[in-house]
C-alpha cells in the first residue's frame, strides 16, 4: 500500500479496492449466466461462493488497514484523535496494563498511557485488522470497533453474512458438496456488495467528514482495566 497521506489518495485507493473486486464478480456472474451446461454451471457456482467471501473479507481488511494508514500519514497528536486511534498508539502499554502479573510493570505503562497524549502518532496498519480467515459478523464487529466505524447499521445482516456467505464457504473450502442455485447466488452477491459498499460509506464519510479526530477537543478518561483489578494497592 502506498502512503495514503491526503483524503485524494485515500478515495483513489478504497475506489480501485472496491471497483476490481467488483468487476470480477460481475465478470464471473455473466459468465455463469450464459453457460448453458448445467453441470458445469453448478461447479462454477461452487467456485464463485468462496471467491465471493475472498472478496468480502479482502475488501473490509485493506480498506481498514487504508483508514489506520491515512490516520497515521496525518501525524496528529493522540490527545487529537478519536480514541479508537489512541489505543492503536498505546496498544503494547495496554497489553502490559491488562496481561502484567507484576504490579511495578503495569504502573509504569499506565504512566506511559496517561502520558501519551502530545506524543504524535506512530502506529501503522500492521496486526490491528485481524479478520481470523473467518470474516462472520462478531469479527465484522470487532474491526469495526478498531476504526471506530458504527456497527449497528450491520446487526441485521448478520445471519445473511454468518450463514449464507462464511458457513457456505467453509462447507465448500472443506470439500463438502454444497451447490447454490443461480438466483441465490445472485441475490447473495448483490447482498454482500451492498454491505461492502455500506462499509465503504461509512470510512470514506469519516475521512471526509474528520471522524478520525477528537471531536470534544477533550481528553478521554482512561480506567484501569478489569484485568488489573486485585493487583496490589500500590498501582496508583
Amino acid at each position: 500500500m502506498s502512503r495514503l497521506s491526503t483524503s485524494a489518495l485515500f478515495f483513489a485507493y478504497i475506489e480501485e479496492e472496491f471497483t476490481w473486486r467488483h468487476k470480477e464478480m460481475i465478470d464471473i456472474s455473466l459468465t455463469i449466466k450464459k453457460t448453458p451446461d448445467k453441470g458445469i454451471k453448478r461447479s462454477l457456482l461452487r467456485a464463485a461462493l468462496p471467491l465471493l467471501y475472498a472478496h468480502w473479507e479482502g475488501f473490509i481488511k485493506k480498506s481498514s488497514e487504508a483508514v489506520i494508514s491515512f490516520v497515521a500519514e496525518q501525524r496528529l497528536r493522540h490527545d487529537q484523535l478519536a480514541a479508537c486511534f489512541w489505543v492503536l498508539g498505546v496498544k503494547k502499554e495496554l497489553n502490559i496494563l491488562m496481561t502484567s502479573g507484576n504490579a511495578h510493570e503495569a504502573a509504569r505503562a499506565l504512566e506511559r498511557i496517561l502520558a501519551s497524549g502530545a506524543l504524535r502518532t506512530r502506529f501503522n496498519a500492521k496486526g490491528h485488522v485481524l479478520t481470523e480467515s473467518n470474516l462472520s459478523s462478531k469479527v465484522l464487529e470487532k474491526i469495526a470497533g478498531t476504526i471506530g466505524v458504527d456497527y449497528s447499521v450491520f446487526e441485521s445482516s448478520a445471519p445473511l453474512i454468518d450463514t449464507s456467505l462464511v458457513d457456505r464457504r467453509n462447507h465448500i473450502a472443506h470439500g463438502q458438496l454444497d451447490y447454490i442455485e443461480e438466483d441465490r447466488f445472485t441475490s447473495l452477491m448483490v447482498e454482500i456488495f451492498g454491505l461492502m459498499r455500506t462499509y465503504r460509506n461509512a470510512i470514506e464519510n469519516m475521512v471526509a467528514r474528520g471522524d478520525y479526530k477528537n471531536q470534544n477537543h477533550q481528553t478521554p478518561q482512561f480506567t484501569i482495566p478489569q484485568a488489573t483489578q486485585g493487583m496490589p494497592s500500590s498501582i496508583p
